[in-house]
């Protein structure tokens, strides 16, 4: 089995306060979404010819990878500004974590990441504010940084844009090996793993429960947390499967659903399904 490595090189201590990854598997999930990433794409792609950034046309699969990273930009730094206005997200922009292949990578980590942040973060288009990372050979580093910039924020307000207008896509991986840990410390990384019948069907399984969570009557009162500096997106259900030390013989517990971070009080007080507490 082959070991990925889930950092960015030199690029991961110190942050800026109040920033989570970057989730490059965010999507629009209503039109009005839709209608803001097709007028990015489009001004983005005219500052490309203004500037004479291409010499050619892109590639069909290169076309799709562009548009799906900007739809994926702009659906992450949307739902960062509504859930956290003062956010940020990190996202790891070297050669060597973008060049890898991977079962768990989404097709807006590529290559071409960072020059698509460089255009939507130009002052001309200003979609993105970028505070770009750096290594910290004498010092702590610092993995880049993204925020929503003035004209995508004008968007959202103009379009009325909420959580409910921003999903997930359901190409992500669910099935998630994790390596064997070196030490106490050591979180273990993700490896590559073969399909087998095994590893199939669970995916199979994985589909079903993440289906039926996606329609299910699950909802969080605001209330239950007044002070809270965060909104809670109780859209986010999607839940992948773990394997640890190397085996899918070891773990298997589920984790990504908006409850599990919640401390225990505030599921008590604020989780309702089918419209009574837990």
């Amino acid at each position: 089995m082959q070991q990925i490595d889930t950092e960015d090189d030199g690029e991961r201590q110190e942050q800026p306060t109040h920033d989570r990854p970057f989730n490059p598997f965010r999507s629009p999930r209503s039109e009005k979404v839709r209608t803001i990433v097709a007028d990015v794409l489009k001004q983005v792609q005219s500052f490309e010819r203004a500037k004479n950034l291409r010499q050619r046309k892109r590639r069909s699969d290169d076309q799709a990878t562009f548009e799906q990273t900007v739809a994926a930009v702009v659906c992450d730094l949307a739902h960062r500004a509504i859930t956290r206005p003062d956010g940020w997200v990190s996202v790891p922009l070297s050669n060597q974590f973008l060049g890898r292949a991977s079962r768990y990578r989404a097709p807006a980590m590529s290559k071409a990441l960072p020059d698509i942040l460089a255009r939507m973060s130009a002052p001309e288009m200003a979609f993105v504010e970028m505070q770009v990372g750096y290594q910290g050979f004498f010092g702590p580093s610092r993995r880049t940084v993204l925020h929503a910039g003035p004209r995508l924020l004008s968007r959202i307000a103009e379009h009325g844009i909420g959580l409910e207008d921003l999903g997930v896509s359901p190409d992500q991986e669910v099935i998630r090996l994790k390596r064997e840990r070196a030490d106490f410390w050591d979180e273990g990384g993700l490896v590559e793993y073969e399909d087998t019948d095994q590893t199939r069907q669970y995916r199979a399984e994985m589909t079903e429960i993440n289906d039926w969570l996606v329609s299910a009557d699950i909802q969080f009162d605001p209330d239950a947390a007044p002070k809270a500096k965060e909104v809670v997106d109780d859209t986010e259900r999607r839940l992948c499967r773990y394997f640890t030390r190397g085996s899918f013989e070891s773990g298997g517990r589920l984790f990504g659903g908006f409850w599990q971070s919640m401390p225990k009080w505030q599921r008590r007080k604020g989780l309702l399904i089918s419209g009574e507490e837990v």
